[in-house]
């Protein structure tokens, strides 16, 4: 007999398969698809998580930045209106090339935080026919003097000056009896009396024109002095500046849009930059690339504005030894040159270097952090230029007897709450120290010597 060949379960001509159907791989191409659907997918389960989180305002910031950054931070266009698209990490606050200015506030514009009226000042307009009784007061500088990072045109310390001249004049009004008479009366003990009270101050409608513009050195307030304030007629100019022409170099005559040259002289290179900076905004609008930045990689740090906000990518670096002295020097001659025109004007002139955190002597935890993150060194730095600063100052004012001085070195010594948002701009609370500070001074100046006993006053 014939045995019968077994067949084997495991032929592999055999279609039986012990363990199932073997499942098919995905070929190249499906895997190709799934990448962007996955990728979708992703963007949606982040979209709905930030909006059931309520960070959908936080993510709307270019890089994850605060609010607040990006609507002071400057968008910088020519004079026909259209965007550099070639510098990154632009803001809200519009400027336009000026040939005269370096750049200037577009007029007509609003943020969140500021508005900028027709005339390019911050805050309310102002007609440039001044009316009779009006004492205009005008505040030169740059982003510090500005208000950069405060809440409101109201918070910003030039508003605040002139809320607080306007209340002078209300209580002297409505309180006469407060203040000292304006003529003293006939007895020695009445007169005692009198004089031991505070001296009026002029009685006019007091208007304080916030000129200053982000970014700005001396050069540029002194060019925005002759061709736009100088119209307006002030009876009085407030300068507060020193910090950022520590910053620009001193082959630079004023602050410029940064990169302006380069992308003058280099077309190809203007054109190739603003592409990439194009693709870059189109990709940072995704979720999948503003989560990661904005809680991962960022989440140690506190977003901050450079300084000053036209040299991109620049922290506080101050300069050494001579190059520092011709930064100083730049300085000097600026403020001489206002001085003399002021002067020529009859106009007094306040000058007040701005307030900046390497002065805290017991800064808080915040103010801390913004110290460490400058450096062990420039503490030291900044009190040297400071010192040189000083002296510019000390000389100007020598020569030019209608300047005033002002020092706010120890202006926050009492101060236990936050006072910098960063190296020089200053919190709500302090903008309104600051003002009470300058109002001291200038009240001074405008207190009204009370006449001497001469009969009944003329009814």
């Amino acid at each position: 007999m014939f045995k019968t060949r077994r067949k084997s379960y495991f032929s592999s001509k055999s279609s039986y398969r012990p363990y199932g159907k073997r499942r098919q791989s995905l070929n190249r191409w499906q895997i190709l698809a799934l990448i962007p659907l996955t990728l979708l997918g992703l963007e949606l389960l982040l979209r709905l998580g930030v909006r059931l989180t309520g960070q959908t305002e936080a993510l709307a910031q270019p890089g994850g930045e605060q609010a607040e950054v990006t609507d002071y931070r400057l968008k910088y266009v020519d004079p026909s209106g259209t965007t550099y698209d070639s510098i990154a990490r632009q803001g809200s606050l519009v400027v336009r090339r000026s040939p005269l200015l370096g750049y200037e506030l577009l007029p007509a514009q609003s943020g969140d935080r500021w508005s900028i009226n027709p005339q390019g000042f911050r805050g309310r307009p102002v007609s440039l026919d001044k009316p009779a009784n009006e004492m205009r007061i005008v505040v030169l500088g740059g982003s510090a003097a500005f208000g950069q990072l405060s809440s409101s045109d109201k918070a910003a310390f030039p508003q605040a000056l002139e809320t607080k001249l306007k209340w002078r004049v209300n209580k002297q009004q409505t309180e006469p009896s407060s203040f000292r008479p304006q003529q003293l009366p006939y007895y020695a003990d009445e007169q005692a009396i009198a004089l031991s009270k505070p001296k009026r101050i002029e009685e006019k409608q007091y208007r304080v024109i916030n000129a200053a513009v982000p970014g700005y050195i001396s050069s540029n307030e002194l060019s925005r002095f002759v061709h736009d304030v100088l119209a307006y007629e002030p009876d009085m100019i407030v300068a507060l500046n020193g910090y950022t022409d520590l910053l620009i170099p001193s082959d630079r005559t004023a602050a410029d849009i940064p990169n302006l040259d380069t992308a003058l002289e280099d077309s190809w290179a203007h054109f190739s930059q603003s592409i990439r900076s194009r693709v870059s905004q189109f990709f940072n609008g995704f979720y999948i690339v503003k989560v990661p930045s904005r809680w991962l990689i960022r989440s140690q740090e506190k977003p901050s504005l450079e300084l000053p906000p036209n040299l991109s990518g620049k922290l506080a670096e101050i300069p050494k030894e001579k190059e520092l002295q011709r930064r100083v020097e730049r300085y000097e001659r600026n403020l001489s040159d206002l001085a003399r025109l002021s002067e020529t004007a009859q106009i007094p002139l306040i000058v007040a270097l701005q307030p900046e955190i390497g002065d805290r002597a017991t800064p808080t935890e915040a103010e801390a952090a913004i110290l460490k993150r400058l450096g062990k060194q420039y503490p030291k730095q900044i009190d040297t230029a400071y010192g040189q600063l000083r002296q510019a100052v000390q000389r100007a004012q020598q020569a030019h007897p209608n300047i005033l001085s002002l020092n706010l070195e120890d202006l926050y010594s009492n101060t236990k709450t936050d006072v910098f948002q960063d190296p020089i701009h200053l919190t709500d609370e302090a903008n309104q120290i600051l003002a009470e500070k300058l109002y001291g001074a200038i009240a001074a100046r405008l207190e009204v010597e009370a006449a001497p006993y001469q009969g009944a006053l003329a009814q």
